[in-house]
């Protein structure tokens, strides 16, 4: 259980699953991104910018960042779904 929802089953690690089982691989979110055509994250922030941004009171930018991230994962997961990489509905 994990924040009260049952996971088991339902979590892929990106980087293990995208470098097929090497979990130290290199490779930012941004990169699959770029490998697959999709959208870069919002403003070309990275998660070293989200400290500065939170000092700051920038929670509006940190939100978009963050839905950024969400919708990167999800386009990754897509793919990976397309080309059999996995299989099912983690639903």
């Amino acid at each position: 259980m994990l924040f009260g929802l049952d996971t088991s089953g339902k979590v892929i690690d990106l980087r293990y699953l995208l470098s097929y089982g090497n979990k130290y691989q290199n490779g930012k979110l941004s990169d699959y991104a770029e490998l697959i055509g999709l959208e870069q994250k919002y403003n070309g922030y990275d998660g070293s910018d989200m400290k500065r941004l939170f000092e700051e009171d920038k929670f509006a930018e940190i939100e978009k960042y963050a839905l950024s991230d969400i919708k990167i994962t999800f386009g990754i997961y897509k793919r990976a779904l397309e080309i059999g990489l996995i299989g099912g509905d983690l639903r």
